[in-house]
């Protein structure tokens, strides 16, 4: 083998630069793929490459990008906020298909929050298909999405972890997202009573807290539900509205203090779906076959 490939130096022979040769829509589609420091770092290749990350269709934040002298544990979050800035200032994508910001060890400083707040209000204004944004449970000032003027007109999927979901979000939900089809909440706090869409095919709750008694769901396109309620968790149950379409759901209750009741009505709205996966019951009801 080392005698074979001799001649081939010898002789000026060298491996095709196949991902070079990709057009330039391509290449940023699979940047889209990297988390964005990732892909501002592809500057290096090439000179071809030096502008690409400009208008890579995703945005993708992660503040473990970012550490303390090599620490895996400490951020240096002087260095993720002037990365971000500079990133959403010469970014030139009119919209984006995808934004993830990763914010796993966010602490309750004011002046972290207010940058994140710049943050996705300016990434807001690109309309993007997939918003995700992952917060610490321990961030004490309770960190939520910033108001904005344009509601999420592209907005497909909606995943949030550990944010704070106020009573306004049942109206924003309906009336600011006329396309959403994914909806999935990790360990939130919700304060509000209810989650309504005309388009919501698949929706996720697990883990969060919450004052309200009783969650309504009124969802006519639902095709998948899965609940996980911590103890204490709306006592009196959820109230299921959805259409003949819900197929499948998973709903784990851990907590004794949901009434014979509200068990009974939550199940009573399950009477259409193939597949459900109990957890945590008491309540016997009747579904049809």
């Amino acid at each position: 083998m080392e005698a074979a490939a001799k001649p081939a130096r010898a002789g000026g022979g060298s491996a095709p630069d196949r991902l070079s040769a990709l057009p330039d829509e391509l290449l940023r589609h699979v940047l889209s793929f990297l988390r964005s420091r990732q892909a501002v770092q592809t500057t290096v290749l090439s000179k071809r490459w030096v502008d690409l990350w400009r208008s890579v269709p995703a945005i993708d934040l992660d503040v473990t990008d970012f550490p303390e002298n090599n620490s895996s544990i400490y951020v240096n979050w002087g260095k993720m906020k002037d990365f971000s800035t500079k990133l959403l200032m010469f970014h030139s994508a009119q919209f984006l298909d995808a934004v993830r910001l990763r914010l796993g060890i966010f602490d309750s400083r004011n002046h972290l929050r207010d940058d994140v707040d710049v943050w996705v209000r300016c990434l807001i204004k690109h309309q993007p298909l997939v918003l995700d944004i992952t917060v610490s449970r321990s961030f004490g000032l309770r960190f939520q999405i910033p108001l904005v003027d344009s509601p999420f007109r592209r907005l497909k999927t909606l995943e949030l972890y550990g944010v704070f979901v106020d009573h306004g979000f049942k109206e924003r939900l309906n009336s600011g997202c006329p396309v959403l089809e994914d909806l999935a909440l990790h360990r939130c706090r919700n304060e509000f009573v209810a989650i309504q869409s005309d388009t919501l095919k698949n929706l996720v709750v697990h883990g969060c807290t919450c004052r309200s008694e009783l969650l309504v769901i009124k969802a006519p396109c639902l095709i998948s539900l899965s609940l996980k309620f911590p103890h204490g968790c709306y006592t009196n149950g959820i109230s299921l509205q959805a259409g003949n379409s819900l197929a499948k759901a998973s709903i784990s209750i851990y907590c004794t203090e949901l009434s014979q009741s509200g068990q009974t009505i939550l199940l009573g709205g399950l009477s259409d779906v193939t597949s459900l996966e109990l957890y945590g019951f008491s309540a016997m009801v009747c579904l049809p076959c």
